[in-house]
């Protein structure tokens, strides 16, 4: 990769539980600036609306682990807590599991602890004390 920059080429319609629909493009993501194209779909006329783009600086989230935006709002949001503000998040994620030869993604239903916490096991002895 000679200048980091990662090319998008794909175009993703999102659906939304009230039947509208925005059609996204990420253009690039250039040294952890997204630039986005979207545009809603006007379902009177059956056209898509202007162009509108963005450029969203995830760099700017460096406390957070993931990058938040709203295009209804036309604005990016903050939907998780700081890094240090949480310890245990439950949640639905993928992890490897030994099937046969090969090792496959298992989707499980969980519980993850924040990097900045540790956490001890055991299996032996009173927990309580």
């Amino acid at each position: 990769m000679a200048n980091h920059v990662v090319y998008g080429t794909v175009i993703f319609v999102l659906k939304y539980s009230d039947n509208s629909y925005i059609k996204l493009k990420i253009n690039n993501l250039t040294y952890g600036v997204y630039n986005l194209t979207y545009s809603e779909w006007d379902a009177t006329n059956k056209v898509w609306l202007d162009d509108v783009t963005r450029s969203v600086d995830s760099s700017s989230s460096s406390n957070t682990d993931f990058t938040y935006y709203n295009f209804i709002d036309d604005e990016k949001v903050t939907s998780e807590p700081a890094k240090d503000e949480w310890d245990l998040k439950f949640t639905k994620y993928t992890t490897p599991i030994q099937a046969g030869p090969q090792i496959v993604p298992y989707t499980v239903t969980g519980v993850l602890q924040s990097d900045l916490i540790k956490v001890a096991k055991t299996e032996t002895g009173n927990p309580a004390k």
